[in-house]
């Protein structure tokens, strides 16, 4: 017997609904664990500029970034290079970044490139494991000025912490899920906690407050996403410490997604070959 289209409305209506339902259900977990999941592309390629704002001063970085996603084969979670393009004096500065998965209980390698001194120098860590903490402070690059750390760029595995969903509401025009974060070693974590508003619709992290150990706020970040070839990619994040006021932005542009990047990009020899070697590599 043919279904009515009443009938088809109505059961679509109940099924919009259950759906609804399901995920009002939704434990902080499972929102944290969507948010950590969301697609970003296969590989990705693209032009950054850090705006950093110390004070009455503002210093401008340009860098080329690459980035490729490894989901898990041989315990690496992604690696990315960048290169300083601009001031002109720190230009072909490269870094690069192997990120490995919290199963694999390593710390992520990250190295520097000086061309002037044509040395890469292995960066050091300041926390263990599966923390995506940051390098040492000591080291002499251009990112040590920066309320952006990469332990706020790269999304952290949902279970080293804690989770409670404190409820939804609406962060400008969007509803938003609110999760308290807690570590569950603190030693992964240079924060105490960590809250998080993330869109309902697809699960996408638009502000975050850091606090430090006492419970006071250390960092307000917010993210602008935008949607390429069904990948969710940031276009542009920014932070403020309200302890000093200090700000920085980062801003992502001409993004190319998807290019079958090669391996031997992610290397400490391609780290001396410069942006420009790099750009005429992607296809």
């Amino acid at each position: 017997m043919k279904t009515r289209p009443a009938s088809t409305f109505m059961a679509l209506l109940l099924l919009t609904s259950a759906l609804a339902s399901a995920d009002e259900d939704l434990t902080a977990l499972q929102i944290m664990e969507r948010a950590y999941q969301v697609h970003a592309g296969e590989d990705m390629v693209s032009r950054l500029t850090f705006i950093i704002r110390d004070g009455n001063t503002e210093k401008r970085l340009g860098l080329i970034m690459a980035y490729k996603a490894y989901e898990g084969k041989k315990g690496l979670r992604s690696k990315l290079i960048m290169f300083n393009e601009f001031p002109p004096d720190k230009r072909d500065i490269s870094f690069l970044a192997w990120i490995y998965t919290p199963e694999k209980r390593r710390k992520d390698d990250m190295w520097l490139y000086l061309p002037e001194l044509r040395t890469v120098r292995k960066l050091s860590h300041q926390h263990k494991p599966g923390g995506h903490g940051h390098h040492s402070k000591g080291v002499d690059d251009e990112f040590s000025l920066s309320e952006l750390k990469r332990f706020e760029l790269q999304p952290r595995n949902p279970a080293l912490d804690k989770h409670e969903l404190q409820g939804t509401e609406r962060w400008g025009t969007q509803a938003v899920y609110r999760v308290l974060s807690t570590p569950r070693n603190m030693e992964s974590s240079p924060y105490g906690k960590i809250v998080s508003q993330i869109s309902t619709d697809h699960f996408l992290p638009l502000h975050i407050t850091y606090f430090n150990h006492n419970g006071a706020i250390v960092k307000r970040q917010r993210t602008e996403w935008v949607n390429i070839e069904n990948a969710w990619v940031w276009k542009k994040v920014s932070a403020v410490n309200p302890g000093n006021g200090h700000e920085t932005i980062l801003e992502q542009d001409d993004i190319k997604l998807n290019t079958g990047l090669s391996d031997n990009i992610f290397t400490k020899r391609f780290m001396k070959l410069g942006a420009r070697t790099l750009i005429n590599r992607v296809r």
